[in-house]
């Protein structure tokens, strides 16, 4: 589904860092402090218990805020097509689609000679394939 606005890439490309949390993005938008205390529990477990419930509505309860604050930053910054941009390569099937040629790097191995390494890099390009 296009288009896509993810407020953590938002933040980043707006200048709020790298790995800015979202109770955290809602504290400095808005001034709001969230309750985090229910997002560990178990969200698979039928029915959600009251707790819960007000978790995820306090959740999602400043997010027109954050996207309205994010959104018009982004455009006073000339910094909107950075998202899109972003954006397209996060929601591109071909960013996750592995590539039979870089399957040997997610092995942990010391190889110590370049033989060794195209030896590795051919059987895990090979194995991937097939």
């Amino acid at each position: 589904p296009h288009p896509v606005f993810d407020t953590q890439v938002a933040a980043m490309v707006c200048g709020f860092g790298e790995s800015v949390s979202y109770d955290q993005l809602v504290q400095r938008i808005t001034g709001a402090r969230l309750d985090k205390s229910s997002r560990f529990t178990d969200w698979r477990h039928r029915p959600l218990s009251d707790k819960q419930l007000d978790y995820a509505l306090a959740d999602v309860t400043h997010l027109i805020e954050v996207y309205q604050h994010l959104s018009a930053e982004l455009e006073r910054e000339n910094r909107a097509h950075w998202l899109n941009e972003e954006m397209e390569v996060l929601t591109s099937r071909e960013t996750y689609d592995p590539h039979p040629e870089d399957a040997w790097k997610r092995l942990k191995m010391r190889l110590r000679k370049p033989q060794e390494l195209a030896i590795v890099q051919g059987v895990a390009a090979w194995r991937e394939r097939e």
